[in-house]
């Protein structure tokens, strides 16, 4: 006999897409120094699930998560439609979310009541102003789902789907005989041969299931892109807004100059020095130290065992790594990822890798003399956005005294960048990048100035 209410937590696997992060899994990739499958495991926990079940690749930092949450695991495969019938046969109603996805508390708990009273529905969301409607997946909504279809044009649809579903044993058939494809595309488009929840969805639509939309109310990010990384994490650093008291550890250092212009949550053995100026509210973490005069813009998070150097300017919205070591004058703004070095006088606006090294003088420029967003070319398709000017260095980089980095490039994984080279176009992994150049040798001496 079917009884409860049961949760799956779905990630796929990375895509040549993730350049210069496809080597990482997806939902490890972080938001405000944590992983985005540990965010999604801690909002779906509010909820009251009997079981939840996560689908995923078998990764040691999974495992190690699977271990902590407490929750099931079955291995990622390709025909997910027909495992979700396999662990929907024993409950009455299912809710799947992606654990590759920021997907807020307030939506997650609005579909959790559509659930809970046996509907069946589909998180949706309207395209913004920017966004084209001709790529994932759009629905037609008429107070309930109509229809879905794959990289519709834009008369075709009204809505966005956003990755996250709730249904009850009507799915069941459908789920089970869910063929390889899409076919609700428009006339002349070529779907590739994957399987689909979507398909699943949109068969039982035509066969008379009701699916409520539920609107998102909050920002929803699937991590597609590189750039993705920078507004999950910009989502992360907004939540900051709700800081309205300090949260200090005690034994915290704070020099009595220090100026704070927001409140600060700080973790053991954190040192502030004299003249720090906090432009607002600040997270920060274990072992942390921020030297004499660095400046903190709004809504930072400063990760465990990191050290912001002398002078620094750590901009608005900015999340800084576990153990990163920021040299003195360095300007920083966007993401880095645990372990990056980045010594005196460099500029740094983009997504850093882990374990990456910034040399001295580096410059990442992300304004274009046009002021436009920078078109990103992917498998054939051009795509611009708020955070496609971001400069990405891949894991364990190294970068050259003097380098200058364009807007919108992008470094693979392992690569190294000589002294002084202009990097105007992508790098993929694992290679070397020396300036090639003519110098020209005379003689010269006091008899030059005639004496």
């Amino acid at each position: 006999m079917a009884i409860g209410n049961k949760c799956i937590i779905v990630c796929p696997p990375t895509t040549e897409a993730m350049f210069p992060f496809q080597e990482i899994p997806p939902c490890l990739l972080t938001a405000g120094n944590k992983s985005l499958l540990e965010i999604v495991l801690d909002r779906v926990s509010l909820n009251q699930f009997d079981e939840i079940i996560l689908i995923a690749s078998n990764h040691a930092k999974i495992q190690k998560l699977v271990e902590l949450y407490q929750v099931k695991f079955c291995e990622w495969r390709e025909d997910l439609p027909r495992l979700l019938y396999e662990e929907l046969l024993d409950y009455e109603n299912m809710m799947v979310v992606h654990g590759n996805s920021w997907i807020d508390i307030e939506d997650i708990s609005k579909l959790y009541a559509v659930m809970k009273n046996g509907s069946c529905g589909l998180l949706t969301r309207n395209y913004e102003r920017h966004e084209k409607t001709g790529d994932g997946f759009g629905v037609w909504v008429d107070q309930n789902v109509k229809a879905i279809y794959a990289h519709p044009r834009e008369h075709y649809v009204n809505a966005q789907l956003c990755n996250a579903y709730v249904w009850n044993k009507e799915m069941l058939s459908f789920l089970k005989y869910c063929e390889q494809g899409f076919h609700n595309v428009n006339c002349g488009q070529m779907p590739d041969q994957a399987f689909y929840i979507e398909e699943a969805i949109q068969n039982a639509i035509e066969h008379g299931v009701c699916f409520e939309s539920v609107s998102c109310q909050k920002p929803y990010v699937y991590m597609r892109f590189p750039w993705d990384i920078a507004y999950a994490n910009i989502l992360y650093c907004q939540e900051l807004n709700e800081m309205t008291e300090n949260h200090l550890y005690l034994g915290t250092k704070i020099d009595g100059s220090v100026k704070c212009h927001g409140y600060l949550e700080t973790g053991i053995d954190v040192v502030i020095q004299d003249g720090v100026i906090f432009e607002g509210n600040c997270r920060i973490g274990n072992h942390v130290r921020i030297e004499k005069g660095a400046i903190i813009g709004k809504n930072c998070v400063i990760g465990d065992g990191s050290i912001v150097g002398y002078q620094c300017r750590i901009h608005d919205y900015t999340v800084i790594g576990t153990n990163n070591k920021i040299g003195y004058h360095a300007e920083v703004c966007g993401v880095t990822f645990d372990g990056v070095c980045a010594v005196h006088g460099c500029e740094i606006y983009g997504i850093i890798g882990k374990k990456v090294d910034i040399a001295a003088g580096v410059v990442m420029a992300i304004l274009r003399f046009d002021d436009e967003h920078v078109i990103q070319k992917i498998n054939g398709r051009k795509y611009s956005g708020l955070y496609t000017n971001y400069i990405c260095l891949g894991n364990y980089c190294r970068t050259g005294v003097g380098n200058i980095f364009l807007p919108g490039v992008k470094v693979g994984a392992r690569s190294a960048i000589g002294p002084g080279v202009l990097v105007e176009n992508d790098i993929k992994e694992n290679s070397l990048v020396l300036l090639k150049q003519e110098t020209v040798v005379k003689e010269w001496g006091s008899n030059r100035y005639g004496w």
